[in-house]
């Protein structure tokens, strides 16, 4: 009935333990494919520690749902969850894959209503991150490197 309700990004890759395999193979599918497994496996582990609590029957029904689409994607009709990382893919193949527009090209999943739910630490990493990349870029730009600038850019889009 929610199908297409929701969009789970999974962005976190570099914290998984394939992580290390997959930053050095060149194949990003296989990439995509085996952090979608280690994942899968989290959230099974999830799933299990809630099942002798009735309150979370919701969580219980949404993670069955990404954990059935986890095991074969390419069967679903709507797409509720992306692995993502910037040397995987771009930030607009990103929004492609999460914004859905009907017929008439009306934005029917507008990005408005996505919701970012970063930890306190990560909140505070990406604060550091952004003001480092405020001073390198000051730094750029008083050195004319305007290809440095365009670079440094686009990483900085991508967080």
């Amino acid at each position: 009935k929610y199908s297409g309700a929701f969009s789970f990004v999974f962005s976190h890759v570099d914290m998984l333990q394939c992580w290390e395999r997959c930053r050095s193979n060149p194949d990003v599918q296989a990439n995509i494919k085996e952090c979608t497994t280690e994942i899968r496996e989290h959230l099974k582990a999830i799933l299990k520690g809630t099942l002798n609590m009735p309150a979370f029957f919701a969580v219980r029904s949404l993670l069955s749902l990404l954990i059935n689409e986890m095991r074969s994607p390419e069967k679903a009709k709507k797409k509720s969850f992306m692995v993502f990382h910037p040397n995987w893919c771009t930030a607009q193949e990103c929004r492609d894959c999460l914004e859905v527009f009907d017929k008439n090209r009306c934005l029917t999943m507008p990005k408005a209503a996505v919701q970012y739910v970063l930890t306190p630490e990560q909140d505070s990493k990406l604060r550091c991150q952004l003001e480092q990349s405020k001073l390198h870029f000051e730094s750029l730009i008083n050195e004319g490197n305007w290809k440095s600038v365009e670079e440094h850019w686009n990483a900085v889009h991508n967080l």
